[in-house]
């Protein structure tokens, strides 16, 4: 979410936004194996996928599912990213502009 509002402040308008989103989400989204098993995409693909916090998120919710307990790695990952992000997050509203303005309003 601190991720999201990063890409707010720096964007110039909504659809900008919108559109850094989409290239960052959708790579993320294809590669983390909640589309397609991670197994069928190269050796090279894999060890980059390992790296992406959708990942992890899709190999916890499926060890869940079919009782496989909590993977500790992929808890303790994302745990690192809450915290990494909610450390950025008071960055994105530092400042004399802290929200971006789309309005085009001076004030």
């Amino acid at each position: 979410m601190a991720f999201g509002y990063l890409i707010a402040s720096l964007s110039p308008n909504p659809q900008a936004a919108s559109i850094a989103g989409q290239l960052l989400y959708m790579p993320m989204l294809l590669l983390s194996g909640a589309v397609m098993p991670l197994s069928i995409l190269p050796g090279g693909i894999q060890a980059v996928s390992q790296w992406l916090p959708i990942t992890h998120s899709v190999i916890l919710m499926k060890a869940l599912w079919f009782g496989q307990g909590w993977p500790m790695l992929s808890v303790w990952y994302l745990l690192g990213i809450l915290v990494v992000g909610g450390a950025l997050l008071p960055g994105c509203f530092a400042g004399n502009n802290p929200l971006p303005n789309w309005n085009g309003d001076t004030e």
